[in-house]
């Protein structure tokens, strides 16, 4: 059996790789990615059996790499390595795809191990099964309770305001905050952006640069210099907002 570790953490990955080998050692760790885009790479070079996988990474995270496998005919088996809260574990307990909660301890590894080793066996005789589960999870993780955030709680000096999300044009990130920028000015949330980012609907809403999420119904237009750098120019926002290279295929089709 072979297995590909993804995190974006590189002392998680060799952590992981370490347990791996001290309780599996008939597994052989055939390489590590530190992000979506070349985790596919991999996956596609290399062919592995499973895949422990990340799913808060910058640019493609997990759940959009696992999306995109379950759309090949044989693709490896996932094993999610997550800090989700208690919704997600509801998820993946409900599911035939199993899971590792950060801090990652020795003896749910090992639990993990055999249940691993049996959906192997499984996945052998009969892959659908396995695939269709694993779609019916990343849908409750792409949208955990089946609607989208609609409405923000947000502050501005001494006031507190309730804003339409499809009011906002942009989010920034800041060092304890996030700033939401409407038409009407800016707003202060408490809400860090990367777990803001799992509550927007995805096809309103496009994340750039992990401190940045844009409204596309917003975007005015998008500028690439001949060094590659990519910026996002918004209606009505006089700042353009960067795009980091690990996003910058979101506009590939535009």
């Amino acid at each position: 059996m072979t297995a590909l570790i993804v995190d974006d953490e590189p002392l998680l990955r060799i952590y992981l790789d370490k347990l791996l080998g001290d309780n599996w050692p008939e597994l052989s760790i055939i390489g590590s990615a530190g992000d979506g885009n070349k985790a596919l790479e991999m996956v596609e070079e290399l062919n592995p059996d499973i895949i422990f996988l990340d799913i808060r990474m910058p640019g493609l995270d997990g759940i959009e790499v696992a999306r995109r496998l379950s759309h090949q005919p044989n693709s490896p088996l996932i094993v999610f390595t997550t800090a989700y809260d208690q919704y997600a574990v509801e998820a993946f307990e409900h599911e035939a795809v199993d899971y590792l909660l950060k801090p990652i301890s020795e003896d749910r590894l090992v639990r993990s191990i055999e249940k691993v080793k049996l959906r192997l066996q499984s996945k052998q005789s009969d892959p659908e099964p396995e695939k269709e589960n694993l779609n019916k999870l990343i849908a409750k993780l792409s949208n955990p309770n089946g609607n989208y955030l609609e409405w923000l709680k947000a502050s501005r000096k001494d006031n507190i305001h309730i804003i339409a999300i499809a009011d906002v044009l942009c989010f920034h990130a800041e060092d304890k905050y996030t700033t939401a920028i409407t038409h009407e000015g800016e707003f202060v949330i408490r809400t860090p952006i990367k777990d803001l980012a799992q509550q927007l609907d995805p096809q309103n809403f496009w994340q750039v640069h992990r401190s940045s999420i844009v409204n596309v119904s917003a975007i005015k237009h998008v500028n690439k210099d001949i060094t590659g750098k990519m910026v996002v120019h918004l209606n009505n926002v006089k700042r353009p907002v960067a795009v980091s290279r690990s996003f910058q295929t979101l506009f590939k089709q535009m």
